[in-house]
């Protein structure tokens, strides 16, 4: 990807903060965790209480120790300021898309009741629906600091978390940025129907992109199609069309591809002009 998009983007990496060795979790929670079978993997997060003959972290009913993840991601926003987007892949998406929603979920005992209490905000927020302040307002009071800048999202495997009280600060967070979530239809570490749940959490529809490629869980080979949307993500933002596009193009290979046979007819002063935008993953 850094390659293929070298014109456009510039990349930044930070680790999880918490490590995971190979004897306590099997190659599918490595895989979820982006790490290589055998090797020490990494976490955003610690769980327990997962499913009977389970080490997938994204079947784990509880999770603990999300502060720390959000103040690693917040510190490399702030040391490789201006960062324009955040990218993640499936555990990393999922944390993506908690720190967007400026989350602070409850955890061990306070957790109890988290879902009548996120209820309850919901309707409170839809009563209030009218008066809010726009949603690119309401982001930067959310985020503040070095992540104010972020203009997009690259959300690729991502998950609704299953424990109750991270799902409802994502859902009473509601991220607003514009992003582009990824779906592998041949994904059976987290299918379709758990990466909807998750984009169902932005506030608004529009500014959600969806890509679906026919691979597993994986990143997809940045060519082609996905190369297209992801080119197309960027010079909007360059741009500033995120908000009256998302939902366009990108949603299917056919328009993605479309896009490709027109950023590849860009000449190499607006190259040049987009190169300037930075995007941190996760």
């Amino acid at each position: 990807m850094r390659k293929a998009l070298k014109s456009r983007a510039e990349f930044f990496f930070v680790d999880a903060p918490y490590t995971v060795e190979p004897e306590a979790a099997d190659e599918q929670a490595v895989a979820e965790s982006g790490g290589a079978s055998g090797a020490v993997g990494r976490s955003w997060w610690q769980w327990s209480d997962l499913e009977p003959g389970s080490q997938r972290p994204s079947r784990a009913a509880h999770y603990r120790g999300w502060e720390a993840s959000r103040q690693a991601i917040e510190a490399a926003l702030a040391e490789h300021a201006p960062i324009d987007g955040l990218l993640g892949f499936s555990q990393g998406a999922t944390a993506a898309a908690l720190f967007l929603a400026g989350a602070h979920p409850a955890e061990g005992e306070a957790a109890d009741g988290a879902a009548e209490r996120q209820q309850q905000m919901e309707q409170q927020q839809q009563q209030q629906q009218q008066q809010q302040q726009p949603a690119s307002e309401q982001q930067q009071e959310r985020l503040g600091g070095a992540a104010a800048t972020l203009r997009f999202g690259v959300v690729i495997a991502g998950f609704l978390p299953r424990d109750v009280a991270y799902a409802a600060a994502l859902r009473t967070g509601r991220p607003t940025l514009p992003a582009l979530h990824v779906v592998g239809q041949a994904d059976v570490l987290v299918p379709e129907e758990r990466s909807t749940a998750l984009w169902e959490c932005w506030q608004e529809p529009e500014a959600v992109r969806v890509f679906r490629h026919p691979g597993a869980h994986m990143v997809p080979t940045c060519s082609g199609a996905f190369k297209a949307a992801l080119a197309a993500l960027l010079d909007d933002a360059k741009a500033g069309r995120l908000r009256s596009v998302a939902g366009a193009a990108a949603a299917a290979a056919g328009d993605a591809a479309a896009g490709g046979a027109a950023a590849a007819g860009q000449d190499a002063e607006e190259a040049q002009m987009v190169a300037a935008a930075g995007a941190l993953t996760v």
